[in-house]
Order: structure tokens, then C-alpha cells, then sequence
């Protein structure tokens, strides 16, 4: 399945679901594998939709004032956000699309549940794209790498061709209460993406050591490293 928008297409990664769409627009809600409606919800959801030029100044403008009492109010309305409990700085990294300005935060839907919620704007050369990711924090071990992988797929206008970044996960044995996700380029350049818990108010998601062991999350490989994103607080 290739999904497209103004400005930018993308192969979508086996086991997406479309969930939802205004193709005239570029508008595409996808559910990543493992994840189906439900009478409470949805588990994780993801959302692309290119952005205009003249309204790429004003959403840039709201990812980094977030901390702002009043923008991150609105904000959160906006993505069905009823609280946020954890947010962490805007962060510029370079992928092969061009710049992407990452925000995450941890929040409580409508519905209750804790969720991991990622707002990735990639600004390419000629157009660029709101990526929006919501996960039930409690099982980001079956939808992180998924998401993470259709954000590596996406082209946008004015990029030459080339292949997805392998993705990959790490772990630094002095700090296993989290795991980081980075794409890895052709010339094996490190890009951090996102630092997910291993423990959440007790409760074990995942056991690092074991994880260490058999080598691989969900089919993505585990490399032992050092961190370089804190994470959501």
C-alpha cells in the first residue's frame, strides 16, 4: 500500500491498517500490526498529513511553546488529550527526508489510559509533514518500532530516492530503565529518535537484560550503548 498527500507518498510497512482518510487532502489514520478498535479504543493510532508552507511557521511555533500553560492546553485538546503528565524538550535531528522537530510527552486520554504521544514535523527541501503517534505506554513494546519504521519510509518532494534507515534499538547496560530507538543511515549514521521505559509506576513493561539476550524487540535488533535521550518527564 502506498499512501500519498501534497508533497510527499510513502510505501506503508506490512500489517498497517488504513483506519481512516481524506485523500484529497493527504489526510491517513493507519493502525500499526497488532492494533484494532475496541470498545474503549484504540491501543495505538497513527496520523500523517502534509502542511501548507504558509502554516508550517504557526505549527512549528506551537511544538516548541508547548510548556506555555495556554498553548499546551489547546494543544492537548487537540490531539483528545484530557491531561499531560510528562513532556519533554523539542528536539531538531537530521534524517534523509530533511529536518524533523520531534516533540513528545506523556499524557491521559478522554478515556483515561496513559499514553505516549510523538508529533514528528518533517521539513523537507519543498514540502513537509505532521506526523502524529499515539501509544498506550503500557504496550509501546508492540507498536514503537512499526510506527517508527513508516516515519523512515516517508518521501518527500524534492528528496532523491533512497532506502529507509535501518532501525534499531539501544541499551545502555548502566541504564535499563529505557530503551532507545535510532535509525541508522546507509553511512551508518546514528539518528535518536525516541527513549521508551522499561518500568512504569512499578510495573515492569519490559526486562532489559532478557531483551539483551535474545538480541531483538518486535524484529528490531538491540545494539549496547550509550543513551542519548532522557526521557519523558
Amino acid at each position: 500500500m502506498i499512501l500519498s498527500g501534497p508533497g510527499y507518498s510513502v510505501d506503508v510497512p506490512f500489517g498497517f491498517t488504513l483506519f481512516g482518510q481524506t485523500p484529497i487532502v493527504g489526510f491517513h489514520w493507519l493502525l500499526p500490526p497488532g492494533s484494532s478498535q475496541t470498545p474503549v479504543g484504540v491501543p495505538a493510532i497513527l496520523q500523517i498529513r502534509p502542511v501548507e508552507p504558509n502554516d508550517l511557521p504557526g505549527l512549528l511555533t506551537n511544538l516548541y511553546n508547548f510548556e506555555n500553560p495556554f498553548v499546551a492546553q489547546v494543544n492537548a485538546a487537540n490531539l483528545g488529550l484530557s491531561q499531560v503528565i510528562g513532556i519533554a524538550p523539542t528536539r531538531q535531528v537530521g534524517l534523509l527526508q530533511g529536518t524533523a522537530h520531534i516533540r513528545e510527552l506523556n499524557a491521559i486520554n478522554v478515556r483515561g489510559f496513559t499514553l505516549r504521544v510523538m508529533i514528528i514535523v518533517i521539513q523537507g527541501p519543498q514540502s513537509a509533514v505532521e506526523v502524529a503517534i499515539w501509544l498506550d505506554l503500557f504496550r509501546w513494546v508492540e507498536f514503537t518500532a512499526a510506527c517508527l519504521d513508516f516515519v523512515g519510509r516517508i518521501r518527500l518532494a524534492g528528496n532523491n530516492p533512497a532506502p529507509p534507515p535501518q532501525l534499531r534499538a539501544v541499551i545502555d547496560q548502566n541504564h535499563t530503565d529505557q530503551i532507545e530507538y535510532q535509525f541508522v543511515s546507509q553511512n551508518n549514521q546514528t539518528i535518536p529518535l525516541t527513549s521508551m521505559p522499561t518500568t512504569i509506576r512499578g510495573r515492569t513493561i519490559i526486562n532489559a537484560q532478557q531483551v539483551i539476550l535474545t538480541g531483538d524487540i518486535n524484529g528490531t535488533g538491540i545494539a549496547i550503548g550509550d543513551h542519548t535521550i532522557a526521557r519523558v518527564s
